[in-house]
């Protein structure tokens, strides 16, 4: 596996640093991930939606996001639009009873 946390792009970088501090663990990185995405960074967990909006304040340019599509992992992540780099955990069951 790639450092990436030295990977990431520098917008993402210190809320990684941050999750994985919080006890999150890199499972792996995925290198075009998806059709707007080069660079995903994968944690075994991570806070809520609600709990990261509450925990951080996101500068302009950084996007949280969820995927609720069951043909894919049920996802909660923070992408940079400028860098296409993203973060992605999964969501807790009482999230995805909640959308």
């Amino acid at each position: 596996m790639t450092d990436a946390v030295a990977d990431v792009c520098p917008h993402l970088r210190p809320f990684l640093r941050k999750l994985t501090e919080q006890g999150s663990i890199i499972t792996r990185t995925d290198e075009a991930a998806w059709s707007n995405c080069a660079l995903n960074v994968v944690l075994d967990k991570g806070p809520t939606l609600a709990q990261f909006r509450a925990a951080f304040d996101l500068p302009t340019g950084l996007k949280l996001w969820h995927n609720t599509d069951p043909h894919y992992d049920l996802e909660n992540g923070l992408a940079c639009e400028t860098c296409k780099h993203s973060l992605s955990w999964p969501r807790l069951n009482s999230e995805c009873s909640g959308t």
